[in-house]
């Protein structure tokens, strides 16, 4: 926001950026992004949601299982309320010097993507001991969110705007995720003092 604000040097590299995937747009590549477009498809990411919690739910993890729809519905409700507050701030320099504004900022599709794939790595790493799967759990959804991401920018959205989105949805999910666990440890503190206090009632 500050960098757009300002019109610092990255709202330069947007412009070349956008240009110059303009200059290589080929049938070959249009017919290989659908590929992203298929992954950033709501629809799926729903799917890949539902999957994650009932994942969770029959490892026995029914605090993330309750919290996968609010992880993908609050990262696509922050994005729209944010576009909604930076849509009002104007770039601090003249007009003739604006080369671009908030429009479009930050990406919806990058944030629910990070938040859904993130909230399934999450799932799988929390639920095994297995190193090598939670390595490669991470690795898949880091390179699934960096083709998405691709996606995006070859579909005409803003470097930054794709920066942005995938920040909102990851710093939301880690917020959720935090909740999450926080909520089961104090639970688990709170159990056996409620065992003890109903054996002493007894």
């Amino acid at each position: 926001v500050q960098d757009i604000f300002a019109q610092d040097p990255l709202v330069r590299v947007d412009q070349m950026g956008a240009l110059f995937i303009a200059q290589h747009h080929t049938p070959v590549f249009d017919s290989f992004m659908a590929v992203p477009a298929f992954l950033s498809d709501p629809r799926w990411l729903v799917l890949v949601a539902a999957a994650a919690a009932t994942a969770a739910a029959l490892a026995g993890d029914v605090t993330l299982a309750i919290t996968a729809a609010p992880i993908l519905g609050g990262a696509d409700g922050l994005v729209f309320g944010l576009q909604a507050r930076v849509l009002r701030f104007a770039p601090h320099v003249p007009p003739s010097e604006i080369v671009h504004g908030f429009a479009g900022f930050p990406s919806v599709t990058l944030a629910a993507a990070t938040a859904a794939y993130g909230m399934a790595c999450y799932a799988v790493a929390a639920n095994t001991r297995s190193w090598r799967l939670q390595t490669l759990s991470a690795v898949v959804t880091l390179y699934v969110i960096l083709l998405v991401g691709l996606g995006t920018l070859y579909d005409g959205q803003l470097l930054s705007a794709a920066i942005g989105g995938f920040a909102v949805g990851g710093c939301w999910l880690a917020i959720c995720v935090t909740g999450s666990l926080t909520y089961d440890r104090l639970r688990s503190l709170d159990s056996p003092q409620i065992n003890t206090s109903r054996q002493e009632q007894k």
